[in-house]
């Protein structure tokens, strides 16, 4: 007797991948973007001789371009009975060279007049702030400490930075400017001050010290209304004379002038 058996094989048997990329590092273009990092496609074989199907999972193609960042690479591969190998996995990395863009950075230094009777004015300015090329806000280095709007600064050129790191680039950007206080009042000297000797004026080309600029003598003068006022040191009028800092220079009326910021 004869028997006839069918038989049905079926393929259970996965594609293999034959190598999969390691990381890959990649850098930004410094004057813009115009392809996306490379890499080579990993090639998969099968039992069947036939060749899978090799997909990414995002349909991600090298050259493509990608933002600054961590990106990650998934490979598949399935044959036609829709067996599928292990996944061939690596990370891209896409280091971004650009600096941050900052706003509202003065343009222009702040000039304001000091306070009445006093040594310093309150300066303003808009917020300023960053982003990088991913869209982070970011923080100024050392903001606890930097100068802020609102605040009161002192008498003469108060310099005011600030910088903002890039997250994804490490690259800085800075905004400099200067808040300018001058003093537009004129001091009026305590004319009844014993020791008269502090108020002799110097020859001409020797220097008057100031006293915030140059560690003078620290006088008090009295405004008009009697307050107290420390603007800088008076002297006697007796003709021409210099201060030490060329920033200031000897004003007032024909019998008392004081080291005071050039108007």
């Amino acid at each position: 007797a004869s028997f006839t058996i069918a038989a049905k094989v079926e393929d259970r048997s996965p594609p293999v991948f034959l190598s999969c990329p390691s990381a890959l590092i990649t850098h930004t273009i410094m004057a813009g973007d115009s392809f996306g990092p490379m890499w080579e496609v990993p090639k998969a074989v099968d039992n069947s001789c036939e060749p899978p199907t090799v997909s990414e999972s995002k349909s991600r193609k090298p050259g493509d371009f990608m933002a600054p960042g961590n990106h990650q690479i998934t490979y598949t591969a399935t044959d036609k009975h829709g067996n599928s190998a292990a996944e061939c996995t690596f990370p891209v990395t896409v280091i971004d060279h650009k600096a941050p863009t900052i706003k509202n950075c003065p343009k222009e230094n702040i000039v304001v007049a000091a306070d009445m009777h006093a040594t310093v004015a309150r300066a303003t300015w808009p917020s300023i702030s960053a982003i990088d090329t991913n869209g982070n806000a970011l923080t100024a280095e050392n903001i606890d400490k930097l100068p802020k709007s609102g605040m009161h600064f002192h008498v003469g050129i108060n310099p005011v930075e600030y910088k903002f790191k890039s997250l994804v680039s490490g690259q800085v950007s800075t905004c400099q400017f200067s808040v300018v206080v001058n003093d537009v009042e004129r001091p009026v000297p305590l004319k009844e001050a014993n020791d008269t000797s502090m108020f002799k004026c110097t020859k001409t080309g020797e220097f008057v010290k100031n006293h915030r600029q140059c560690g003078g003598l620290y006088l008090t003068l009295k405004s008009r209304n009697g307050r107290a006022n420390t603007l800088g040191d008076v002297v006697p009028y007796s003709g021409p004379v210099r201060c030490c800092n060329d920033a200031y220079e000897c004003r007032g009326d024909d019998m008392y002038k004081a080291c005071l910021p050039k108007l």
